[in-house]
């Protein structure tokens, strides 16, 4: 089972192992399709500038490697583990 966007997120936010700045959420634009933004200014609270639906979120890579983490419909999760 693929673990959700939401977990990864916060795992690379709160878990001292990760540095949180290394990595982006791609996610879809209603308007001008796949987007990137830093997970560090990523937030889930719906009133940020900065907040992007869970549903948006299509992948999370690596800034300094480029790899794919976490992309959900490749079921890639090399953060906890899961996906196929």
């Amino acid at each position: 089972k693929l673990t959700p966007a939401s977990a990864i997120l916060n795992r690379l936010k709160w878990d001292s192992a990760f540095d949180v700045s290394d990595y982006n959420v791609v996610y879809e634009d209603r308007h001008d399709g796949l987007m990137e933004i830093g997970v560090d200014l990523w937030t889930m609270e719906s009133t940020e500038e900065h907040f992007i639906p869970m549903h948006r979120i299509r992948s999370i890579k690596r800034k300094s490697t480029g790899q794919t983490v976490w992309h959900r419909e490749e079921r890639i999760d090399l953060i906890s583990g899961g996906g196929s």
